[in-house]
């Protein structure tokens, strides 16, 4: 388990959250029940996004305790990009999760 893993972990989660509070959206009104599925399903990916978010963080703290000169730059290059996709995403997410309670 490396940067990477938490990456492309972190994404995926993200991703399906997206596509489940789309359909929720797209079929409320044809079919309530099947509305509340999706977004029950896109509340837990973000569940999951956290969950690994979390983890990453801790991982992060681990790898760069000793080390916080000599960080390698892709290392780095890749937490900005995790706390920058979970922020952005996460915030449009939740936003979209709002209009489908609305």
């Amino acid at each position: 388990m490396d940067a990477y893993y938490f990456k492309k972990q972190i994404r995926e989660e993200l991703d399906g959250a997206e596509e489940y509070v789309k359909r929720a959206i797209e079929i409320r009104a044809m079919d309530s029940s099947w509305g509340k599925t999706f977004i029950d399903m896109s509340s837990n990916e973000l569940e999951h996004a956290e969950h690994l978010f979390k983890m990453f963080e801790q991982y992060y703290q681990k790898i760069t305790e000793d080390h916080l000169d000599s960080i390698p730059k892709y290392i780095r290059d890749i937490k900005e990009c995790i706390d920058e996709m979970y922020l952005e995403d996460g915030i449009r997410i939740r936003m979209m999760h709002d209009m489908y309670s609305k």
